[in-house]
């Protein structure tokens, strides 16, 4: 500006204004932008060094809405995930009572002839496969009463819980004993051999 004024007091006035607006000429361009632009992320902080943060005020206010929207869904996904457990829960539970309904004597039964009824496979080859029980043996009254609430509670000491694996024929061992026939997992001893006194 070449002009000036001649009244000293109007001189510093113009000359105050003008350094006002050189300060604000910078943010005259950004402040007629849309005002989601004026609130993009790349004016909260640098996209390339998320430490340099250009505003302050913007961060915070990006950080509370972001913790503000994880509260409202932490809530949704803990009963999610608690839901999804108990459905896993009971999808094993029906699978289990499905298998119980059959008595767990079929599969003795299954194997007590020796063979297989079908392609007669024998069963006292070691190398025939059997398959494994899914059936659980009926539980005696003192399994029963190790299992109750109570005990658990009253117990102070007490020796390991006898494990309730399917009682199952598919091993393939045999026996070492003499005259011991493989029938299934049952050993049926052979008659004794008559004496020679008789």
């Amino acid at each position: 500006m070449t002009s000036k004024y001649v009244h000293p007091d109007k001189e510093a006035a113009a000359l105050a204004a003008e350094a006002e607006d050189q300060l604000q000429q910078p943010m005259k361009a950004f402040n007629k932008l849309p005002p989601a632009l004026q609130k993009g992320e790349g004016f909260v902080y640098d996209i390339t060094s998320p430490a340099l943060v250009k505003n302050q005020e913007l961060y915070d206010k990006t950080q509370a809405a972001e913790k503000a929207w994880l509260e409202r869904k932490k809530e949704t996904w803990n009963r999610e995930t608690m839901m999804t457990q108990r459905g896993i829960a009971d999808m094993e539970m029906d699978a289990q009572r499905t298998q119980n309904r059959a008595s767990h004597t079929r599969y003795f039964e299954t194997y007590g002839n020796g063979y297989n009824i079908v392609d007669h496979r024998d069963y006292q080859d070691p190398t025939t496969y059997m398959a494994p029980a899914r059936t659980r043996a009926p539980e005696t009254v003192w399994q029963k009463v190790e299992r109750a609430p109570v005990v658990a509670k009253l117990a102070t000491i007490r020796q390991p819980e006898p494990s309730r694996q399917p009682q199952c024929l598919a091993s393939t061992a045999l026996s070492t004993e003499p005259a011991a026939v493989r029938t299934g997992g049952f050993q049926r001893m052979s008659a004794a051999a008559p004496s020679a006194e008789s």
